[in-house]
């Protein structure tokens, strides 16, 4: 009997992309966003998004172009709908937990209306839990939800050897900023990393 072939995969999302190559699927990915650096394989494949301010301005800059463009109503980021035609994905990975972070699925909706359907897959992690959830349900649209399990695992597993190893230090004190001008703390399953590595936010 005849494998089934992988799906062609289009990752908009860095850590989509990265949960895709850990699950050994690498060779689906067919597309990624312009965040999308790791791991260095995933830089020979297209970049189907670019973002409508210069990424490399001052952290204010980047402020006032990113509220410019909202404020008009436009996404923040351009999808080459063409590209992504030409690439036929069968699975296209997003988030729809920050419009400013990264393209959205409403972004893929509208840019990308007229092209072949594609089982779009959004995640919107809001604690770690929901990180290690994502990893399955990225698994399962890639038809390999048994990766997915033992990925989880493994993760859970490193997870509870910090748990272990930290319990008996004393805590240090810090403070995480996401961005430094305007000044942005973070958010989600922020603390909770921070809580496994001793520090308290």
């Amino acid at each position: 009997m005849a494998a089934t072939p992988a799906p062609r995969v289009l990752s908009l999302l860095s850590a989509s992309t990265e949960i895709v190559c850990r699950l050994g699927m690498t060779h689906a990915l067919v597309g990624r966003s312009h965040g999308c650096d790791a791991p260095p394989a995933v830089l020979a494949l297209p970049a189907v998004t670019s973002p409508k301010m210069d990424p490399t301005a001052p952290s204010e800059e980047i402020d006032a172009a990113v509220r410019a463009v909202v404020a008009g109503g436009g996404p923040v980021y351009e999808i080459r709908n063409r590209m992504v035609a030409a690439l036929a994905p069968d699975v296209i990975l997003t988030q729809d937990q920050c419009r400013i972070c990264a393209v959205t699925r409403a972004d893929v909706a509208g840019a990308c209306a007229d092209l072949p359907a594609s089982t779009i897959v959004t995640i919107e992690p809001t604690t770690l839990g929901d990180v290690l959830g994502d990893v399955a349900t990225i698994a399962a649209a890639l038809g390999v939800p048994e990766r997915g399990a033992r990925l989880v695992a493994s993760m859970e597993r490193r997870l509870d050897a910090v748990r272990a190893a930290t319990a008996a230090f004393p805590r240090a004190t810090a403070c995480h900023l996401e961005w430094l001008a305007p000044v942005m703390g973070s958010g989600y399953w922020i603390h909770e990393l921070f809580d496994l590595s001793l520090i308290h936010i």
